[in-house]
């Protein structure tokens, strides 16, 4: 669960990919990119050349409702003590 932003990090096989759709359907999406969607399932789909082999993982990410301060209160409690724009 993120609050602003999630970025696809590298993906380790070359023969690997990020796609919105099972089975390396859908948008293509790349390592670096941000998901900026509220909730997004992201499918890892892999081909070996050498068998024709396959392999498919995914993962959603959810945003939750991220609190945001109305005040500061910098009172060196570690909550509020300073407000950064």
């Amino acid at each position: 669960v993120h609050c602003e932003y999630f970025i696809l990090p590298p993906l380790v096989s070359l023969d690997s990919g990020y796609y919105t759709e099972p089975d390396g359907k859908g948008e293509r999406l790349y390592a670096g990119q941000l998901i900026l969607e509220r909730e997004q399932t992201i499918y890892v789909y892999a081909v070996s050349n050498a068998s024709s082999c396959t392999d498919q993982s995914q993962f959603t990410i959810t945003y939750q409702d991220c609190s945001i301060p109305k005040g500061i209160s910098p009172n060196g409690d570690g909550f509020n003590d300073s407000w950064d724009l």
